[in-house]
């Protein structure tokens, strides 16, 4: 989804709750002046809420995104969590619009393996076809679970926020774009085969970096060794395990309900009727 700024149209390559009738477009480009009237406007606001750590202060970057607002069909994402599912470039600002390109259509399986987030995504080729599928309905049931949340949800830093940080850490595990250890790409963090166990461990450790479950070095706060707030921790913990069989046992029944080449419509109805 891009966004609507004060002085120009900028981007942010995220996406958010599946849309009930339209998906949201795969790249991310800035609006020229004057084709405004061209792309269909939400009223979708986008906010974030700061994540506290351990030690006092906050994480910095990951931070809890959400929409508010909302018109038209959109309405019905008002307070939804809102997930970067691309590594955007370029930070839209609090308060901005999200709107869609005139034309962007259904976003199906092809489309979305084009986001850029997903460009240095390999699988085997005996099964790339079906991965392919796999992670684009993983990503969709990840994206509904949480459903619409409160206000005061949304505005804390503690609560809710291991709902919003599970679903984040499948897109991440989807991704690859993590790794163990920075300075070694073959300690990529990604969800390579259809093993469920080795998909949960991708999204565990995928958590554990992009969330600093545990202190390590958080390079969007100078180098600063940093670690979730303990409650969040907590309740990552409980919970992260449950989350992931519900949205991984959703995944692959939509996957299956998918067409031989995942352009058919019904990949798409399947994945905008399914919740939680």
């Amino acid at each position: 989804m891009r966004f609507r700024t004060k002085t120009k149209r900028a981007i942010a390559l995220t996406a958010t709750a599946i849309l009930p009738h339209t998906y949201l477009t795969p790249h991310a480009a800035k609006c020229k002046y004057g084709n405004e009237s061209q792309h269909e406007w939400t009223g979708l606001k986008l906010y974030w809420t700061d994540i506290p750590a351990a030690t006092g202060g906050y994480l910095r970057w990951p931070r809890k995104t959400y929409f508010d607002g909302g018109t038209g069909i959109y309405k019905g994402m008002d307070n939804s969590y809102c997930f970067c599912v691309a590594n955007h470039t370029g930070q839209a600002g609090m308060g901005d619009e999200g709107y869609l390109e005139e034309g962007a259509g259904a976003l199906l399986v092809q489309d979305y393996v084009l986001f850029k987030g997903n460009k240095d995504v390999y699988y085997d080729p005996a099964i790339a076809d079906r991965m392919k599928k796999l992670t684009f309905c993983l990503a969709a049931a990840a994206a509904n679970y949480p459903g619409q949340r409160s206000d005061s949800e949304l505005k804390s830093g503690i609560q809710g926020t291991y709902m919003y940080t599970m679903a984040t850490s499948v897109f991440l595990a989807i991704e690859g774009r993590l790794q163990t250890d920075p300075q070694n790409p073959a300690t990529k963090i990604m969800i390579r085969t259809e093993d469920k166990e080795a998909a949960r461990t991708a999204y565990h450790q995928a958590m554990e970096q992009e969330f600093f479950l545990y202190p390590h070095a958080n390079q969007n706060k100078d180098g600063e060794v940093c670690e979730i707030d303990a409650t969040i921790k907590q309740q990552l913990l409980a919970n992260r395990d449950a989350f992931f069989d519900e949205v991984w046992d959703a995944a692959i029944i939509m996957c299956d309900a998918i067409g031989t080449d995942g352009t058919q419509p019904v990949a798409n109805r399947v994945i905008g009727s399914h919740h939680g």
